[in-house]
């Protein structure tokens, strides 16, 4: 009965995730605030860089020794990824201009398909069919929780 609540108790990962999740439908709603009171590509500009220097600092906290080599090593693909992940931000922002921001952030949850995609083929990691199925289902239940609730 208590396994799912020891599993979140004893992972680290899964205690991030939810922190990360908790977080993101708190700034949903900033985000909505910050394209409606200035410029949508700059609003997501400045959300994004500042987010950019903040995970960059926790990295090299992380691993002194090697950070700079693996983003120089990989910067084409950290190019693309930041590309794609732009377009999707400049996307967000102006779904945000035309839409309640419950919507536009349910629809938002479909990214994480695309990340699992994104992370399987630029930077490959395992599992993808795995992650992919299993984010299906997290999207599912989003779904029906939105139909019923």
């Amino acid at each position: 009965f208590f396994g799912p609540i020891i599993y979140i108790l004893k992972n680290k990962g899964v205690r991030y995730f939810l922190i990360v999740a908790f977080i993101a439908s708190v700034s949903f709603n900033y985000d909505k605030l910050v394209v409606l009171n200035s410029d949508p590509y700059f609003g997501s500009f400045v959300v994004y860089f500042l987010l950019a220097i903040i995970f960059l600092i926790i990295s090299y906290f992380k691993n002194k020794e090697n950070i700079f080599k693996i983003y120089i090593g990989n910067s084409k693909k950290f190019l693309i990824l930041g590309l794609l992940n732009s377009l999707g931000a400049a996307t967000v922002s102006i779904a945000l201009l035309s839409g309640p921001a419950l919507y536009v952030n349910s629809i938002n949850r479909l990214y994480v398909l695309l990340t699992i995609i994104y992370g399987g083929i630029f930077l490959k990691e395992k599992n993808t069919l795995k992650r992919f199925i299993a984010g299906i289902i997290i999207i599912s239940g989003v779904i029906i929780i939105s139909l019923l609730g």
